[in-house]
């Protein structure tokens, strides 16, 4: 179905010892749009970007051959540092949100 804006207080990302969860808290949220759940664990092919659109920000999940994920707080530095403590490879490059769907393997 492509992006889908979901709202705040519908998505939580939850970071723990080299693991990073972001899920939508509604499952009927989840089967209207066919929005997946992101688990994720530090990997080479996963890159977290510091992001922004329209003067929100937050972070990328990219992980290369797949969508990208987003996660869009007011808490993104400290975001950032706790991935970057759980393993994560974190960049410094703020990206702009992009609609182009997959990274390229």
């Amino acid at each position: 179905m492509g992006n889908v804006d979901i709202g705040i207080f519908l998505a939580v990302m939850e970071v723990g010892t080299a693991i990073l969860n972001r899920r939508i808290q509604s499952a009927l949220v989840r089967m209207m749009f066919g929005i997946e759940n992101l688990r994720a664990v530090p990997d080479p092919r996963t890159v977290i970007f510091p992001a922004h659109k329209f003067g929100q920000t937050g972070i990328e999940v990219r992980r290369e051959g797949k969508p990208s994920y987003y996660f869009w707080t007011g808490q993104r530095s400290s975001l950032l540092r706790r991935l970057a403590a759980a393993g994560f490879q974190v960049s410094a490059e703020d990206q702009k949100m992009s609609y182009h769907g997959l990274i390229d393997p």
